[in-house]
């Protein structure tokens, strides 16, 4: 019984902490530009965006990336936009 309440509060914990990490990268990605990694949304490309700013990443050659609007597939993303409205 007490390994269900614990597998329950560790399920609780790691949604909260899920939430809290995607909100946060959301937000970086939203202020300035960056874009954290996996595959970018579809309609958008990524494009280098300099150094890292973590010395030791840029000292392994890791550079910063952002997303930015994909000439070809934004048209397809608009048209669904108007479609939908």
């Amino acid at each position: 019984m007490i390994m269900g309440v614990f597998g329950g509060l560790s399920k609780g914990e790691r949604n909260r902490i899920k939430i809290r990490v995607r909100a946060a990268m959301a937000a970086i990605t939203a202020t300035e530009g960056r874009f954290f990694g996996g595959r970018p949304p579809y309609g958008y490309l990524l494009q280098d965006a300099g150094p890292h700013p973590n010395p030791s990443k840029a000292a392994d050659g890791r550079r910063l990336r952002r997303l930015v609007a994909d000439p070809v597939a934004s048209r397809v993303v608009r048209w669904i936009f108007s479609e939908f409205l």
